[in-house]
C-alpha cells in the first residue's frame, strides 16, 4: 500500500509540485457544475458566501465540481484547492501496481508521450524549444530505467557512491633529462 512518503517520492523524482488556488465564482441561480481553472484537483473545499458547501460530485481529472443546488444569483462561490500533473490516487495505484521506481518510470513516460506532441516555434522575439523538453524527460526516463545511474536496480545509486580504487601509474619520462628517444645518439 503507497503511503504519503511514497507518493512524496515520485512527485520529487519527476518534478510534480503540488500547488494551491483559490478561485472566486459568482453564482446565477442555474450553473451547478463550475470549471476550474487546473485539472487534477484534490483537497476541495467550497464555501457559498462563507457556508461550506459539499459537493455532490468531484471530477478531479477535468477540474469539474457540482454542487447540490445552483448558488443564487451574484452569490459569492469561492473554491479552495491544491492541483497538481498527477492525482495523489493515481500515484498512489502507480506506486502499488510498480513499486516506487516504477511508477517514476509509469509517470515519465506519460510525460515524454505529452512532451512528443509539442513542437518548436518562434513568434517574434519569443523561442520555444520545446523538443528539449523532450530530451530533458527522455534523459531523467533513461537514469531511471533499470541500469540507469538512478535506479536502484543497478547502476549507481543516488547519494551513495561506490569507492575507486586508484590505479597506479608510472610517472612519465622527464624528457629533458633523457635523450634515449632521439635516434641520432651514437653509442
Amino acid at each position: 500500500m503507497a503511503t504519503l512518503l511514497d507518493i512524496d517520492k515520485v512527485r520529487r523524482a519527476i518534478g510534480d509540485t503540488v500547488k494551491t488556488n483559490v478561485e472566486q465564482l459568482l453564482g446565477d441561480g442555474s450553473t451547478v457544475v463550475f470549471g476550474l481553472a487546473f485539472h487534477n484537483v484534490q483537497d476541495i473545499t467550497v464555501t457559498v458566501d462563507g457556508v461550506e458547501v459539499t459537493p455532490t460530485s468531484t471530477y478531479a481529472g477535468s477540474g469539474q465540481i457540482q454542487l447540490p443546488t445552483a448558488p443564487s444569483e451574484d452569490s459569492k462561490v469561492i473554491f479552495s484547492y491544491s492541483y497538481a500533473g498527477f492525482l495523489d490516487s493515481i500515484l498512489a495505484s502507480l506506486i502499488d501496481a510498480y513499486s516506487v521506481d516504477g511508477a517514476i518510470i509509469e509517470c515519465l513516460k506519460d510525460l515524454l508521450a505529452s512532451a512528443s506532441r509539442r513542437s518548436d516555434y518562434t513568434q517574434g522575439q519569443t523561442k520555444v524549444n520545446a523538443s528539449q523538453v523532450f530530451k530533458n524527460l527522455k534523459d531523467l526516463l533513461d537514469m531511471y530505467m533499470p541500469g540507469g545511474s538512478l535506479s536502484s536496480s543497478g547502476g549507481l545509486t543516488v547519494g551513495r557512491r561506490t569507492p575507486q580504487t586508484p590505479t597506479l601509474r608510472t610517472p612519465p619520462r622527464d624528457l629533458s633529462r633523457d635523450d634515449s628517444w632521439s635516434d641520432n645518439n651514437v653509442g
